[in-house]
């Protein structure tokens, strides 16, 4: 019987410089029943990306139902090493001689009743010779420095001998994603406590957490373009922080019930009998805000996300004071003088 082990070890990836960050997971992310990991990696040279190593733990992760005598997990770096990640296998005999292979491309084959689970044939990119150690475990560096590996799928198997016969690993599957986490917006911009928000971008971690406020809300759905949540019972009503965080170090915000913002008008005064047209410049204006001159509200004409078209209501001659309410309760305020 294949051992296996559900216990997830978080890993670091480099020495705590200024291009590395730790990184930590654990979801279920293919449904094999044991957690996955996100491997998170600041390049210098190519920018921000990361990757993805899916069934951790001995599960394999390309479908087949087949038992190996060998366990295949990630695991701490000891000591930390930069732009890879280390690979424990276990069950071989003392100080016997392995071969670690990935490929690109899976397989489901076997050779003298080994199984082989990554394709040797002519898709093989990785081909290395190392030894067990005393206790029957080998520690393997697997660099994921490499930025040509971006957009591919790498699956990897051990080989060792054991009980006078070849044995064979689970396989891992890598995925080498594009960092390029860009966030787009977060609709609708207004919510309270229970309502569905739903955040836009490109390159969204299927782990992805999702921060209100600085706590962590678990989302409802999670996909490379759009996470679904629930605004949770902490919202302030004006200028919630909400971050993505794709790995620790690996984060962008957005703002919820955002606070509105007047940068111009384009007229200050006008007759105290009203009537006529005035823009705002500014933003946020989340759809449903409403404007008023001094207690009067204004007949909104036209509101887009950064503007506002009213006609100016009758008022009494002198200053007062021009607000912008947004449904959140949230508003700013300036002055426009009757004449």
């Amino acid at each position: 019987m294949p051992k296996t082990s559900s216990s997830f070890e978080s890993f670091r990836a480099g020495p705590g410089a200024a291009n590395a960050r730790t990184v930590a997971g654990g979801h279920d992310v293919d449904g094999d029943g044991f957690p996955d990991m996100i491997a998170g990696f600041v390049n210098t040279q190519t920018g921000d990306w990361f990757v993805r190593v899916l069934s951790l733990g001995g599960a394999l992760p390309y479908g087949q139902d087949v038992a190996h005598d060998l366990d295949l997990r990630a695991s701490k770096f000891s000591p930390p090493q930069l732009g890879g990640i280390n690979i424990n296998v276990d069950g071989a005999s003392a100080m016997a001689a392995g071969i670690a292979a990935a490929s690109l491309s899976p397989d489901n084959t076997t050779f003298a009743s080994i199984p082989i689970l990554v394709d040797i044939s002519d898709d093989l990119f990785l081909l290395e010779n190392f030894n067990f150690d005393g206790t029957g475990s080998a520690h393997f560096h697997l660099n994921l420095s490499d930025p040509r590996l971006v957009g591919t799928t790498a699956y990897l198997q051990m080989f060792g001998v054991g009980n006078q016969k070849i044995l064979a690993s689970n396989g891992l599957e890598i995925l080498f994603l594009d960092w390029g986490l860009e966030l787009s917006g977060i609709t609708p911009l207004v919510a309270q406590a229970g309502d569905t928000s739903t955040i836009t971008g490109t390159a969204i971690s299927p782990m992805a957490e999702v921060l209100v406020n600085g706590v962590p809300v678990t989302p409802t759905s999670v996909s490379e373009t759009e996470i679904d949540f629930t605004a949770p019972s902490n919202l302030l009503g004006c200028g919630d922080k909400v971050t993505v965080r794709n790995a620790p170090g690996f984060e962008q915000p957005l703002e919820l019930n955002p606070q509105p913002v007047i940068s111009t008008l384009s007229t200050t005064s006008g007759l105290a009998s009203g009537g006529n047209t005035l823009v705002i410049g500014g933003g946020v204006f989340p759809p449903g805000t409403v404007v008023t001159f001094g207690f009067s509200p204004a007949t909104i004409i036209l509101s887009t996300g950064t503007t506002i078209l009213v006609t100016v209501p009758a008022g009494d001659v002198g200053p007062v004071d021009l607000t912008v309410f947004t449904p959140s309760g949230c508003f700013a305020t300036t002055s426009y003088t009757y004449q």
